[in-house]
């Protein structure tokens, strides 16, 4: 039977008139984030887990959004005599600024759907301006690099020109990261993207009045889910680190000739994210408008901050990179996991890596020609990390060519056993994440292939 005598109140918002199991479970998820702490909450087959999870959710976040405003709002509240007046004076200044915080945000959503109209409007001088000069110039090249420098690791930095006008975007952007640093936000995470579109269909289910006001809803994802860059797309031939490598190459240009213009468009998409309630596949279709589009990618990560729910594959979660590259903050946040028996085997895979024989011969002899052309111009610190990288790679594929059977072993014996237990490995990973040395033997690599 229904849970027919409970009150729209006690049913979070549901869609419908819960049954008992999910009223219960309800119950205890909004109790949970009422206390704080951890729960794990179970409910069998077909019973509308996600739902169940997400209407206490939103309704918490609603009554909890209500309580700061109104105490906000509220006047002080005065003992006479023996009133601490320094300390009512205290929370006079924290409920003001706390009301002044709330009209901020509520005006910088009206100033979004502005941008938005603007956008939407404005197409002989914007967006497709924008792009058509980029296409224009884009057989312009910088003077300074000659041949295939481009690739080494003492490159100059790229000829940059004149400020964009719509620079003042980056501007309001940074000005308004740090009244959103203290947001309270809901990350709930799944296992695949296609969950998390359903995700947000449940969502749209929750009538209005159940959750916060104007609730702005980010999904965020990788390059290869949300790069609508054809060209780039295009030229990504080895999958999804090589297509991560092209974006990087064209987004460092997006302030030169020949930019990426979604990038430069990016925060059109970032008011758009914070205004509709769009999965990765709209997102993308948005991105390609002529009119309002921009690169879904880098607009999600400038709409994180803002959110009040971000939608994130577990991969995203878990690693610690990548998690700081999207901007997820996990610390006072509310972190909601939906098919939570998937969660240990995400970690574990976010922290493996596989390398066949293949990949580590081809990894030799793409440092020994990468060196061939550019050690001789190396700074000494750069030529001995790069000897280094070479040796390490030699030994590791000399141990795996002689591999017969499969072995398990600790990361200490297996650096003994191939001989390279006394490499500064952290120094290495460093070398590698500040030069960028893998994009760059990539790209140089391929070039040379190619000629």
């Amino acid at each position: 039977d229904r849970a027919g005598d409970a009150d729209a109140e006690d049913c979070f918002g549901f869609p419908h008139v819960p049954y008992p199991v999910q009223l219960q479970f309800m119950r205890k998820a909004y109790q949970t984030l009422d206390q704080g702490g951890v729960a794990i909450l179970e409910s069998p087959t077909g019973t509308g887990k996600t739902l169940s999870l997400l209407c206490p959710a939103l309704s918490w976040l609603r009554r909890r959004e209500q309580a700061l405003m109104a105490d906000a709002l509220a006047g002080p509240q005065g003992q006479g005599d023996i009133e601490d007046w320094a300390a009512e004076h205290r929370r006079g200044m924290a409920r003001t600024s706390a009301l002044a915080l709330w009209r901020r945000r509520k005006d910088r959503r009206e100033s979004r759907r502005q941008r938005l109209r603007r956008a939407a409007v404005v197409t002989d001088r914007g967006t497709i301006a924008q792009r058509e000069k980029s296409r224009r110039l884009d057989h312009i090249r910088s003077p300074a690099p000659t041949g295939d420098s481009e690739f080494s690791l003492e490159a100059p930095p790229p000829l940059v020109l004149p400020e964009d006008p719509f620079d003042e975007e980056d501007e309001r952007a940074a000005a308004e990261e740090a009244a959103y640093e203290g947001k309270l936000q809901i990350v709930f995470c799944s296992r695949t993207h296609s969950q998390l579109a359903q995700v947000l269909q449940e969502i749209k289910r929750i009538p209005a009045a159940a959750v916060p006001e104007q609730l702005a809803v980010v999904t965020l994802g990788a390059r290869a889910n949300l790069c609508v860059n054809d060209g780039v797309r295009a030229r990504a031939q080895s999958g999804a680190s090589h297509l991560t490598d092209l974006c990087k190459k064209a987004t460092e240009k997006s302030k030169e000739v020949g930019g990426c213009a979604l990038k430069k468009s990016a925060h059109i998409m970032a008011d758009a994210c914070l205004t509709e309630l769009m999965d990765m596949e709209a997102m993308a279709g948005r991105g390609r408008a002529a009119v309002g589009g921009g690169c879904p990618y880098y607009g999600a990560r400038q709409a994180a901050r803002e959110a009040d729910v971000l939608l994130v594959p577990y991969a995203s979660l878990v690693n610690s990179d990548t998690r700081r590259k999207l901007g997820i903050r996990t610390e006072g946040n509310v972190l909601i996991f939906d098919e939570a028996h998937n969660l240990l085997e995400a970690i574990s895979d976010s922290n493996s890596v596989t390398v066949t024989v293949l990949q580590a011969r081809a990894a030799v002899d793409d440092l020994d020609l990468y060196a061939g052309r550019y050690e001789a111009r190396l700074t000494p610190a750069n030529a001995m990390r790069l000897r280094q990288l070479r040796q390490l790679c030699t030994l590791l594929y000399r141990y795996l060519a002689g591999l017969e059977k499969s072995n398990a072993q600790t990361i200490g014996a297996f650096l003994v056993g191939i001989g390279a237990d006394h490499f500064d490995l952290p120094g290495l990973s460093s070398f590698l994440e500040t030069t960028e040395l893998p994009r760059k033997v990539r790209g140089f690599c391929d070039g040379a292939r190619v000629r």
